[in-house]
């Protein structure tokens, strides 16, 4: 469906910065995403920031070439290490056992790609 200039049609690619080649896509996000965030800020539990981290990636996930195994690189046949069809708990699961700087690389970058998503800053 097309929503005139409402729409944001594809994604947008993040090259990471220690690994130039690979690359991390953030998908448009839909109001049901923006409900999931709110649903889950708003359940009863004591969230963290971290928990809301890999919830953000893990709903604006689009695709990656970061490989499962180093040795087989995406572009020649190896597997991403997250794939955009794996649910949403595989994607929140595999986020947690990447390093915490890469994490981060990827959420302050969802925060200049997306309003109101990443890292909370200051005014």
């Amino acid at each position: 469906m097309n929503f005139g200039k409402y729409s944001i049609l594809t994604n947008k690619r993040h090259y990471l910065r220690d690994e130039s080649n690979w690359w991390w896509e953030f998908k448009p996000i839909t109001s049901a995403d923006e409900l999931r965030i709110v649903q889950f800020w708003n359940d009863g539990k004591d969230h963290t920031w971290v928990e809301a981290m890999w919830l953000e990636l893990a709903l604006s996930f689009g695709g990656t070439n970061i490989p499962a195994d180093e040795s087989k690189p995406v572009e020649e046949g190896g597997e991403p290490y997250i794939l955009p069809s794996d649910n949403i708990d595989v994607r929140i699961e595999k986020l947690k056992e990447m390093p915490s700087r890469l994490v981060r690389e990827l959420w302050d970058e969802l925060g200049k790609v997306v309003q109101g998503w990443g890292p909370r800053k200051e005014d």
